[in-house]
Order: C-alpha cells, then structure tokens, then sequence
C-alpha cells in the first residue's frame, strides 16, 4: 500500500517514532497496522498488520504485512539492528519488524497471551524477577502485561513499562526487571529503591544522555525518573494522584499537577517535555526542575493549532505517544 501522506487515512494514531531520515513510523491503532510516512517521496507504506485485530499470538512465520496485529501502546525504532518494536498490549508482548525484510518475530513475552483489560487486576501475566530476570527475552517463560512506552539508552538496553514495572532487554537479549514490584499499594509513588517501590501504569520512557530512564506515571498523574546506576526512583514533577492543572512559570515541577500525562521528549537542551495529556497542554521542566507552560491553554481542549495561531493560546486534544531518538 502506498498512498500520498496527505491522502492517507489514519484512525487512533497513538505512537510515533522518527528515523535519522526523516521516515516517521506511525502506529495506526484502530486500522490495526504500522505504517510509515516516507520523507523522502511523502507516501504512507504499510510496515505491518492487515487491518485485522489479532486475537491471539502473531504467526511470525509470515511476513509483518501479512498478519494481524492488536492494539499498539508503544513503538520505537532500533536503527543500529534495523528494528521496529512494536508493544502490543492484546497479545501481552512487544514484536519486532525487520524494516529491510518484512520479517516479524518475538522480542519480549510469549508465554501467556491472554488479553487484560485496564487496570491490572490479576497476576497472570505478573513478571516474576525471581525466576524470569536473566532469560532470553523471548523464551516462553517470559510473562509481560500490558507493555508500553518503549525506549532505548546510548549502551543498546533496551526498556519498556508493563502495567506495574519497567524492565529491561539488555545487548545480549537477557530481561530484567529493574523498577516496580509487579503492585499497587502504600509504596505507590514514594521515591526510593527502584524494585521496592510501587508503580502504577508507567509509561512514556525516554532516556537521557547520561542512562537515566524518565517515565509518566499515568494513572498517578506523575513524571519520575529512573536513576539506572544507583537503582533508585525520584519523582520529578506533579503531585501523587491529585491529577489537576497547577503550577505557576518558574516554580517547582513537583509542586505543579499534570492529568494523566502520557508521552515524554528531550529537547536538545536537556529540558524534558511533558505532554499533559489531560490538562491538553504541553509543559516543560528544565535542569533546575522548574516547570513552564509551552503551549496549549489548559484544561481546554479543541483544534485550531493548523491556523498559525500563538503557541500558549492553540487548542490540543488529547495526546499520545512520541518518539525522537536519534
């Protein structure tokens, strides 16, 4: 399939994620497909999915383009292995895509492919660090739920969050887990060690230059950042579980409210921007962990950011995943 961008037809588009080329790869949630916005002829091609919702395990022995896929709550492309990963939370498993053959194969989970819905209310999927850390990412062994938010760090670890963790596939495609306990409960937002502190519905990762993971902690209305080296999760900006608009220019980020944050960047500076999914505003907190309003007006939703109009009065709806990691 090759259709003129402007042409193409996308519905739910809820991940993105762009090529040193400018190729930007979309995931078209409910067409069930990944397509690519190529730039250098502007058409949209089709990487994977048939326009059919996957009901189980993918068949990897076919072409991506040739099998269903489910609903998609992460994308991120690996240029140096010539990857596209794919979180797909129906099937409880991130795939990935060869995008110079087509080939689609396992990369993390498939051993439990039974679909959850939000939230997480049993453990059948539950990732056990006791006996699951240190395999081969694919083995059927390896039991995920509800991956998202896919990034990698400058070393080629790569990590994603699962409804209650963050884990990570190193360069020899071993899986740990290295924040949350697989829970809700009393520890839920409290900063401390990474693997005894609860997480709820983490997702959005980036990595920064120095290997620190920064997450969205969606469900608590909370950015927090993963220290890889010491092990342990600070919270950055919001407030644990008051999900709001708050938050003057220039003042703390931890003392500011965001609403269901989902998706974060760094920008060249180092400043981490958070897109605030809920207050329908895009806000930023620099290295001295202040928080400003970039653009959007908050806790108002709409669409009349194609009209040229000035940034901090642009109506959003909603947001979703983003990617820019190259």
């Amino acid at each position: 399939m090759e259709v003129a961008g402007l042409s193409a037809g996308l519905c739910d588009p809820t991940a993105v994620t762009l090529a040193s080329n400018g190729d930007l790869y979309i995931a078209d949630n409910d067409d069930y497909a990944i397509k690519k916005l190529s730039a250098g002829d502007s058409l949209v091609h089709l990487i994977g999915g048939t326009g059919n919702q996957a009901s189980g395990a993918i068949d990897t022995s076919h072409l991506a383009t040739a099998v269903d896929i489910g609903y998609q709550a992460g994308l991120y492309l690996d240029e140096s292995r010539g990857l596209l990963y794919s979180a797909l939370i129906g099937q409880n498993a991130i795939y990935s895509i060869d995008i110079n053959t087509g080939a689609i194969a396992v990369f993390v989970g498939g051993g439990d492919f039974t679909p959850h819905n939000s939230p997480y209310s049993d453990d059948t999927n539950a990732f056990d660090s006791g006996t699951m850390n240190g395999l081969d990412a694919a083995n059927s062994s390896v039991r995920i739920a509800e991956p998202a938010g896919i990034t990698m760090d400058s070393s080629g670890n790569i990590f994603f969050a699962t409804v209650q963790g963050i884990m990570k596939v190193d360069t020899n495609h071993h899986i740990f887990q290295v924040a949350g306990t697989n829970t809700t409960g009393t520890t839920e937002g409290v900063d401390g060690d990474a693997l005894t502190t609860q997480l709820n519905h983490p997702s959005g990762l980036i990595a920064d230059a120095s290997g620190n993971i920064y997450f969205t902690e969606y469900t608590n209305c909370t950015v927090r950042k993963l220290d890889t080296t010491a092990s342990k999760v600070t919270r950055v900006a919001g407030q644990i579980g008051l999900c709001d608009y708050a938050g003057v220019d220039g003042t703390p980020a931890t003392s500011a409210k965001l609403s269901y944050p989902e998706a974060l960047l760094i920008d060249l500076q180092g400043n981490l921007i958070i897109f605030d999914s809920g207050n329908n505003v895009i806000r930023k907190v620099d290295s001295n962990g202040n928080i400003f309003l970039l653009a959007g007006t908050p806790q108002t939703s709409g669409n009349n950011a194609e009209m040229g109009v000035d940034a901090l009065t642009a109506l959003f709806y909603e947001f979703s995943a983003m990617r820019n990691d190259f």
